[in-house]
């Protein structure tokens, strides 16, 4: 299958800091992953959400959202669903522009920057 996926935008849909209630020890991340793909064939776009917990050593935690539309060269139907497309290469493709999101943030708000680390999509599907 040869498909060209292309980034068409990138946004925050949800964003919160606040201060933690307990004390933060250590600072730490968690992510998720969801991709969104239309139920219906013939369609063109799709969509990739990262969420991200991190707790800040200043003593806050930041919740994000971060919702990456993607448009494909050829019409999304059920092997393209099965693809590594839409759970891997898409993610890989997302995750730079939101891991610089997060360091910016952060940066422009005050706290120390956190560089999330790279991951590696293909291990994240194979796990599952």
């Amino acid at each position: 299958m040869s498909v060209s996926i292309q980034l068409k935008s990138s946004r925050v849909e949800e964003l919160i800091l606040e201060k933690s209630e307990t004390d933060i020890e250590k600072t730490g991340f968690t992510l998720e992953v969801g991709t969104k793909l239309p139920s219906d064939d013939g369609q063109h776009d799709f969509f990739i959400e990262l969420r991200t917990e991190l707790q800040l050593k200043e003593g806050f935690i930041v919740k994000i959202s971060y919702v990456s539309e993607f448009i494909t060269d050829v019409e999304i139907d059920n092997e393209f669903r099965n693809s590594n497309f839409p759970r891997v290469n898409a993610p890989a493709i997302a995750f730079p522009f939101f891991r610089a999101f997060i360091s910016n943030f952060l940066l422009n708000a005050g706290y120390e920057p956190i560089i999330l680390p790279s991951i590696n999509f293909t291990k994240i599907k194979e796990a599952n």
